[in-house]
């Protein structure tokens, strides 16, 4: 028994994804001696043809159809792809590619392009942090923590995540609307109060095509100092005194398996939180200056000393049983510092 198969270079992705207002191709692969390519805006029975690349007698190749002249399109290459000179809602659409080979078998392919566009929102506003995608709390009014991101297409997907990941989480409901061309998604979860301890971490996410592929997310980090529930041990303050334009490395967390630590501008009563690290995964603060660095073991790395670099900064981390702060001030060096003894200076 012989079973007939397509041959392995007759492919179009299935599902294919382009940017409205750019130029884009929707990918095809064909044996470049076909004998017609053939472009409809619909599998439907009455289809209409937008574009077609056919072989003539005397051997060349000829393009045509409405699609040629439509600035929405703008060519079909060799290979069977189609080439779309601007992208617009009206391509968001299942296209029907049909292939004549040199042997005029024909062969219908179905293409489902899906146009994304983002109108450029950085990450997912989750209620507690509605100006950044890091911050830090020592309450909640509420109960539940809402996430939220708009004005994309397609719809994204909304994820929560708690750090320590040992947590139980209740979701409340996910819905998404329609504003016509683009779509906004919501979330809301649950928080109980034994679950708002120190450096305890709720993420959401947003993941999708609209962003990439990629995921982007907010977190809100609990930093209840209760000295009546919790054991703490603050730790003696550290003064760094570096030379301008040097390397400057600061250690929180020494000989300790920590399972959270963060990082914050200012004393422990400070709530600008730079960076909070938590089951191996590091949460940075967009605001934080190029200047300062962070490693996964917790160090705080100043890249470049320079004035801006000078200031108090607090980190607090935990074990699982002890929570810590260590305060340290950064200065940067001046004439009379190295003339004044004792004092321990970075260059």
């Amino acid at each position: 028994m012989f079973i007939l198969t397509e041959p392995l270079s007759w492919t179009c992705d299935n599902t294919q994804y382009v940017q409205f207002g750019h130029g884009a191709t929707v990918s095809c692969t064909f044996p470049v001696d076909f004998r017609g390519v053939y472009w409809y805006d619909s599998p439907a029975d009455s289809a209409n043809l937008i574009i077609r690349r056919e072989l003539q007698e005397n051997g060349e190749y000829t393009t045509s159809g409405v699609g040629f002249t439509n600035e929405s399109y703008h060519d079909v290459f060799q290979n069977g792809t189609l080439m779309i000179a601007n992208v617009s809602s009206a391509h968001d659409r299942v296209f029907l590619v049909t292939l004549v080979d040199s042997g005029r078998i024909s062969k219908n392919f179905e293409v489902n392009v899906v146009t994304k566009f983002n109108a450029g929102q950085l990450h997912p506003n989750l209620s507690a942090c509605p100006n950044t995608s890091l911050c830090l709390e020592n309450s909640l009014d509420a109960d539940t923590l809402s996430c939220s991101y708009s004005n994309v297409r397609p719809a994204v997907t909304l994820s929560w995540e708690f750090s320590p990941r040992k947590k139980e989480m209740e979701i409340d409901g996910f819905s998404t609307s329609s504003g016509g061309f683009t779509y906004s998604s919501y979330s809301m979860l649950n928080i109980t109060n034994h679950l708002q301890k120190p450096l305890t971490a709720v993420s959401c996410s947003a993941s999708g095509p609209a962003l990439g592929f990629k995921s982007t997310g907010s977190t809100v980090v609990f930093d209840i100092s209760n000295p009546n529930e919790m054991v703490w041990q603050e730790m003696e303050a550290m003064e760094n005194i570096a030379a301008a334009h040097t390397r400057l490395d600061i250690k929180c967390a020494h000989d300790i398996e920590t399972m959270a630590l963060l990082w914050k501008v200012g004393d422990i009563t400070s709530s600008e939180i730079l960076m909070f690290l938590s089951d191996g995964q590091m949460r940075q603060n967009q605001r934080v200056k190029s200047f300062i660095k962070f490693s996964v073991d917790g160090t705080m790395t100043f890249t470049d000393v320079t004035i801006h670099a000078e200031g108090i900064y607090t980190c607090v981390y935990t074990d699982g049983e002890t929570y810590y702060s260590q305060t340290a001030k950064v200065i940067q060096a001046r004439i009379q510092d190295f003339l004044t003894r004792g004092v321990r200076i970075t260059i």
